[in-house]
């Protein structure tokens, strides 16, 4: 049956499960969802597999596990890695003391004393900008209406 021939499909349509129909006997050997590859998608490299690699695993997917990677025992003449540097151990921080924490209220309240005056200069520092700021406005206002 031609596509430009068949029937519209809309909501009323008659659908396969409500049918009579008997199921095709060569969908039941199919699995209902595909297993899954276990060896994943290669996105990372756009080159295609070889061949021999593509035969490799269709004929582990159709017939079962693919090959099975065996681990060569490292021999005696190949040389030998020495072994990574260990870690060193940090011991665990000291509790604070009673002393330590006196000590540092004393530097604190040493540090407040030393910036006292701080406040008031800056404060000094913003009139003078604000004077200044409104002299130029005055200054480019009488400018502009001689």
């Amino acid at each position: 049956m031609a596509i430009d021939r068949a029937a519209a499909v809309d909501g009323a349509s008659p659908h396969l499960c409500r049918s009579r129909r008997p199921i095709a006997q060569g969908i039941g050997d199919v699995p209902l969802l595909p297993p899954i590859d276990p060896r994943g998608y290669l996105a990372i490299d756009p080159r295609p597999l070889s061949p021999h690699s593509v035969s490799h695993l269709a004929r582990g997917n159709t017939t079962g596990p693919g090959a099975v990677h065996r681990v060569d025992p490292q021999t005696a003449d190949e040389p030998q890695l020495p072994p990574p540097p260990a870690t060193p151990v940090v011991p665990p921080p000291t509790p604070y003391t009673v002393g330590d924490w006196e000590q540092a209220v004393a530097r604190r309240r040493a540090d407040q004393a030393h910036l006292r005056g701080v406040d008031r200069a800056l404060d000094e520092t913003d009139r003078k900008a604000a004077d200044l700021n409104r002299r130029i406005l005055a200054l480019l206002a009488a400018r502009r209406h001689p």
